[in-house]
């Protein structure tokens, strides 16, 4: 389980899809981008499996949290 902000990523003119970047500035990329785009900007707590190798979060939900 993580919390922090989902957030969109670009690199120039590339799409890098939604990421998590978490209260230490760790970022993740999520799997699930379906799921995270609805949360785009705001705080939020993901439930999954995380891949640390490859900084990638296999999201099963992706909750907002209260303000």
């Amino acid at each position: 389980r993580r919390q922090g902000g989902c957030r969109h990523r670009h690199n120039r003119q590339e799409w890098l899809g939604f990421v998590l970047k978490d209260s230490s500035g760790t970022v993740y990329r999520l799997d699930a981008q379906e799921k995270a785009e609805p949360f785009e900007g705001k705080s939020v707590k993901v439930t999954g499996q995380l891949d640390a190798n490859a900084s990638l979060l296999h999201a099963e939900s992706i909750e907002a949290m209260a303000a």
